[in-house]
């Protein structure tokens, strides 16, 4: 087979060259699909250098259907549409480098015919489509990872147990972070850290890491630990062989903090190196916090319980701190606990004074609450923060064990139990709680009768309603009747114990619109572990709906203009080699043409493809023959054409100019060139009109750029079009209907 060499001279290797400074890969082949010529950016999409005349139908290395199905170069758009002589659109495909880099691609190949209407080749335009399709999925991958998120702060409130902390930890982990493993691990109450959950790891990794720990329990400040790369990294020879044995090619380790404590890690195994970006980082952050907060809860509650236990055996006699003082406030028994907590003995206690023993604030509170005791109010409750200390809560009882003669009291007994964990576990239920009042999504919960019990702040914003107007009414009063058949089945798969997964539906606001919602629904349990109802979570999913709709619309766009430019271009070739017999005339002409389009496209591209005012456009249009202000003079109101309009216009400027400039006005020097336009009845009127020029005799043929403006031009401006050859000059009058957007814009 003989290379096919592009030709050093002549119009086609000018057109050649106007292609190859093209932004777009652009490539053609001859009837039998040999390539024949491609620019620099087919070149460079595709990762190689196409071989003239041996690749066939393609420039690419490989490639694949929109599914990732391995695609033969026979069966690709290309060779379709030399095979059956159309052009292919609506097509999306997977291309592969040599290097093993892929990309989406949009083709656009459409067949190339000589003027018997035989065809001779084809041209095809690649369009890259890769960053669009990234954006794609890193919208789906933000919408899994907010959903698992969603759902584990569900599971974390419901959460009862270590157990049920460390099973809704594991699964938020390996979505939201994409890990292919994932563990949970705790110091026990000797500091050794162990598992206490785990996916995809072995029981001989398990026991060869137990007890491995970059922190100490003490460790005040932990940061995360990223491993990247195991081989490459400085972990220890023993630690390296046992990673390496389970297929763990990248890790992290992430602290769980608890108040101020440290008390275990997450940790996420990759099976290949992996580079941690910063993002994953915060996300892994985030969800070590909600561990870290939900496993200190269910320790808390733990506490509170023992707490509350230590507290019945003090009011039986049983007491962690006990002091007893007078009215003077002179102190008359302490026992060792309480002497402890104020860092002195028993004995020592004795005698002193105990408002010596506080600060001011301390005092005067406690001194207030005594003075309401009272045969008939003997005993008063106190909780109290020591000075200074933040962090510890005593809840005090103070009994007035006997009373003077003017009814005051003469002395008083005082039990203090610590209730630090159960504050803790308070303000902790409390920060749940304002995280569902005050969530932006709607949470809402019903019984098994289907009717509303709860309604959040969240669910009166996206709704409309407020909890007075809604709680106590049907769930179904949300629903629009179309959709009220659901409701009965979701209700069975409740009391079957099934959580259903997010799905997307309709919900009735209450002014009648309709909203659309992402909606999850849980059983709710009672302390028995019945189920009574059901937990709802709504979130607005309005403006991603509207975001696929826009995505969708810009595709269709794209395709439209890159069709209504390749059809352009073709035409202009096409029309140009048909009509002129010289070589070097036809090379200028398109050129000339080429060119035109290019400027209009710059044009509308600085005016982000929305239009160009008409000024701009004639303007532009008559730049390459640097015409003077002088000799043409431009007269209309403010107007902006679409740009359909705006490049159909600028190639009729262009071929009356051109035709100026060679046998009109501005072939000598002192024609003059008039450009009026008005507009009536939205309807654009724009008169081309030329004197001072030699003499006009009316052209025996109908010429290309006459034929151009008349028929074709006309048709793309949506109006009418006609040239005069009259003998002062000629004259062209074109008219195109305007839409009320574009009128005085």
């Amino acid at each position: 087979m003989t290379l096919v060499s592009p030709p050093t001279s002549g119009p086609e290797h000018r057109f050649r060259d106007l292609l190859d400074g093209f932004p777009a890969a652009v490539y053609t082949t001859d009837a039998r699909g040999f390539v024949t010529f491609y620019n620099t950016a087919a070149e460079m999409l595709a990762g190689r250098t196409p071989q003239l005349g041996r690749d066939q139908w393609s420039v690419l290395w490989k490639m694949f259907d929109a599914n990732g199905a391995p695609l033969p170069v026979e069966d690709c758009p290309m060779a379709i549409t030399l095979r059956d002589g159309v052009a292919v659109r609506d097509v999306e495909i997977l291309a592969e480098r040599p290097d093993g880099s892929r990309v989406h691609l949009i083709p656009f190949p459409t067949p190339l015919r000589d003027g018997d209407g035989n065809l001779i080749g084809a041209v095809n335009m690649l369009v890259d489509i890769t960053a669009v399709k990234r954006a794609e999925a890193a919208l789906a991958q933000r919408a899994d990872t907010q959903s698992a998120l969603y759902r584990f702060t569900d599971r974390l409130h419901r959460a009862k147990s270590t157990t049920d902390v460390s099973e809704a930890a594991l699964d938020a982990i390996l979505i939201a972070l994409r890990c292919h493993r994932a563990s949970v691990l705790l110091f026990d109450e000797a500091g050794v850290m162990r598992f206490v959950g785990a996916r995809g790891l072995s029981q001989q990794y398990r026991d060869a890491v137990t007890g491995h720990t970059p922190w100490t329990k003490d460790d005040l400040d932990a940061q995360p630990i990223i491993v990247t790369d195991v081989e490459s990294s400085d972990l220890g020879d023993n630690l390296k062989s046992v990673l390496r044995a389970e297929g763990i090619g990248a890790l992290g380790f992430f602290p769980l903090i608890s108040g101020d404590r440290l008390i275990g890690k997450f940790m996420t195994y990759f099976d290949r190196p992996h580079p941690f970006a910063a993002e994953e980082t915060d996300l892994a952050l985030t969800i070590a916090r909600q561990i870290g907060f939900a496993l200190g809860r269910a320790q808390a509650e733990a506490s509170l319980r023992a707490s509350e236990e230590r507290y019945r055996a003090v009011v039986e006699g049983h007491s962690d701190m006990i002091v007893r003082f007078r009215r003077d406030g002179v102190i008359t028994f302490a026992n060792a606990v309480y002497a402890k907590n104020r860092g002195s003995t028993p004995e020592a206690l004795m005698g002193s004074v105990i408002w010596d023993l506080a600060s001011l604030e301390y005092g005067d509170r406690v001194r207030a609450e005594l003075s309401g005791l009272s045969e008939a109010n003997r005993e008063v409750r106190l909780e109290m923060q020591p000075p200074g200390r933040t962090n510890v809560w005593t809840l005090w009882t103070m009994r007035a064990l006997s009373f003077g003669a003017d009814g005051a009291w003469d002395e008083v007994q005082c039990t203090g139990v610590d209730i630090t964990e159960r504050k803790l576990a308070e303000q902790a239920i409390y920060r749940l709680s304002a995280i569902v009042e005050f969530s932006g999504d709607a949470i809402i919960s019903k019984n098994l009768d289907g009717i509303i019990v709860s309604w959040n702040e969240g669910a009166e914003r996206l709704l409309g309603y407020t909890a007075d107007e809604i709680i106590g009414q049907p769930v179904t009063t949300l629903m629009f009747p179309e959709h009220q058949w659901q409701e009965q089945g979701i209700l069975d798969r409740i009391r079957r114990g099934e959580r259903i997964m997010p799905f997307e539906t309709v919900r009735r606001r209450k002014d009648g619109s309709r909203i659309d919602v992402s909606l999850s629904v849980s059983p709710v349990r009672d302390s028995q572990g019945n189920i009574v109802g059901a937990s709802k979570i709504a979130r607005d999913i309005s403006e991603r709906k509207r975001a696929d709709e826009q995505r969708t619309l810009l595709i269709h766009e794209l395709n439209h203009r890159v069709k209504n430019t390749l059809a352009t271009v073709q035409s202009l070739t096409m029309q140009t080699l048909r009509n002129t017999e010289r070589s070097t005339e036809a090379r200028a002409l398109l050129d000339a043409r080429l060119a035109a389009l290019s400027r209009a496209h710059d044009l509308l591209t600085a005016h982000s493809w929305e239009g160009a005012g008409l000024r701009d456009i004639v303007h532009r249009a008559l730049q390459p023959f640097r015409t003077s202000a002088e000799r043409v003079v431009l007269a209309g109101p403010d107007v902006r054409l679409s740009p359909k309009q705006a490049v159909a216009l600028s190639i009729a400027l262009h071929e009356l100019a051109t035709n100026a400039s060679k046998y009109g006005a501005l072939s000598g020097e002192f024609g003059r060139v008039s450009v009026q336009w008005r507009i009536a009845n939205q309807t654009l009127s724009l008169v081309w009109s030329e004197s001072g020029g030699p003499l006009v005799e009316t052209p025996t043929r109908t010429g290309f750029g006459t034929r151009l403006i008349e028929r074709s031009l006309a048709h793309d401006l949506g109006g009418a079009a006609r040239i005069q050859y009259l003998p002062g000059g000629v004259v062209a009058e074109i008219s195109t209907s305007l839409g009320p957007a574009l009128i005085g814009a």
